[in-house]
C-alpha cells in the first residue's frame, strides 16, 4: 500500500459533476468508440446554431464551452497550455454494433468548474444533434433523461424529456473529495490506456512511451484544466515533480498503436492513430506525484481528451488490452 499520498488542499475547492445522457435511438446505424472519438466535429456546428440567436451573449457561452479563451496573463501563457474545453467525455471502449430503433446509449461527461452552470446548454446542443444523428444522417435520438453520479456514487435522476431545463441542479463532487476515495492506494499502481492517445514530441507521435515521458503530458493537462476552468493555480515546483517522476519505478509496461477511420460521415476519412496499453508503476516516489496521475485520469491525455481521446484507468488487472479496430 502507499502511505498518506500527497493532496493539495486547493483541490477540496475545485469542483465537478459527472452527468450521464440517456439516448433513445429513433433509426439504425452502426456504432463504436471511433464514431464517438468524433463528436467534436458532430457538435461544434450545431452548437453554433443554438447559440446564434442569443447574440454577445449566446456567443460568450459558446466559446465558454467549446472554445475557451487564452489567459491574457503572460505568466500564465508561459505555464499553462492553450485552454482546452471545460468538460470530458467519459468514454469507454465500444465494439463495433449496430444501434436500432428504441435502443439506448449512455454518454458520461464531466463538467469541471466554469461549466458546471452551461450543463443546461450543452444538453440544448445534444437535443439538436439527435436531429441530425452521429452517423452521416443515421443514428438519430432523443436525449430521454439525465442522471448525475453523487460523492457517494450513488446515480440520481436530475432532469427527463418534457421537463424544464433550467431547474438541472446535479450534485457537486470536488477533485480534494474524489481523490481522497481512491485511498488507500495499492502497488505497484496499474494504468491501464482504454482509448487511444495521441501525444506529441518535436511532431512526431510517442508510440511506446515511458513514465518519465508521459508525466509531463500529465502535469500539462491537469494544472491547465484546474487554472483555466476552476481558477485554481497550485502553489508547486513543476521541475521538482518532474524529477521525481524519472524515480518511479516501472514494474511492466505493454503499448499498441491503433490506426482507425473516421467513420461518421461527417468529414473526410482519414487516417488516426493513438497508443493503448497498460503499465505497472511501483516505488516512494508515487506518494508525492499520486494525484497528478489520479486527476489525470478523470481529464484524459493528448489531442482530443475532451472528447474522449487519451482515457486511462487506474488499478485495472493486468493483462487486459483494448484495441480498436483498424
Amino acid at each position: 500500500m502507499m502511505t498518506d499520498p500527497v493532496i493539495p488542499a486547493e483541490l477540496n475547492n475545485v469542483d465537478f459533476t459527472r452527468v450521464i445522457f440517456s439516448l433513445e435511438f429513433l433509426d439504425t446505424c452502426q456504432l463504436d468508440t471511433t464514431v464517438l472519438l468524433g463528436f467534436r466535429s458532430l457538435m461544434r456546428p450545431v452548437a453554433k446554431q443554438v447559440f446564434a440567436d442569443d447574440g454577445a451573449e449566446g456567443k460568450r457561452r459558446f466559446k465558454a464551452l467549446f472554445e475557451p479563451a487564452i489567459s491574457h496573463d503572460p505568466v500564465a501563457l508561459k505555464k499553462f497550455q492553450k485552454p482546452s474545453p471545460p468538460f470530458v467525455l467519459l468514454l469507454k471502449p465500444m465494439p463495433v454494433h449496430v444501434v436500432n430503433a428504441g435502443d439506448s446509449l449512455d454518454l458520461e461527461l464531466l463538467f469541471l468548474g466554469t461549466s458546471i452552470p452551461l450543463i443546461c446548454d450543452f444538453l440544448a446542443c445534444l437535443i439538436l444533434l439527435g436531429r441530425f444523428g452521429l452517423v452521416g444522417g443515421h443514428g438519430k435520438y432523443d436525449v430521454v433523461e439525465m442522471s448525475a453520479v453523487g460523492q457517494d456514487e450513488q446515480v440520481q435522476h436530475i432532469w427527463q424529456r418534457g421537463c424544464p431545463a433550467d431547474r438541472i441542479a446535479p450534485p457537486l463532487d470536488s477533485i480534494g473529495l474524489w481523490l481522497e476515495r481512491q485511498l488507500p492506494v495499492a502497488l505497484p499502481l496499474s494504468l491501464q490506456f482504454e482509448i487511444p492517445a495521441r501525444l506529441m514530441v518535436n511532431g512526431r507521435p510517442v508510440r511506446r512511451p515511458s513514465f518519465a515521458a508521459l508525466f509531463p503530458f500529465m502535469l500539462r493537462r491537469v494544472t491547465s484544466m484546474l487554472h483555466a476552468h476552476a481558477g485554481c493555480e497550485l502553489m508547486l515546483d513543476a521541475a521538482d515533480l518532474l524529477g521525481v517522476a524519472e524515480s518511479v519505478s516501472v514494474a511492466e509496461a505493454h503499448f499498441d498503436w491503433n490506426d482507425w477511420r473516421d467513420l461518421s460521415g461527417n468529414r473526410p476519412m482519414r487516417a488516426i492513430g493513438g497508443f493503448t496499453g497498460r503499465m505497472s508503476l511501483d516505488g516512494k516516489a508515487l506518494r508525492d506525484i499520486f494525484w497528478v496521475i489520479a486527476v489525470a485520469s478523470l481529464f484524459g491525455l493528448g489531442k482530443g481528451a475532451a472528447y474522449g481521446a487519451g482515457r486511462f484507468s487506474l488499478g485495472l488487472p493486468e493483462g487486459t488490452v483494448y484495441d480498436l479496430p483498424a
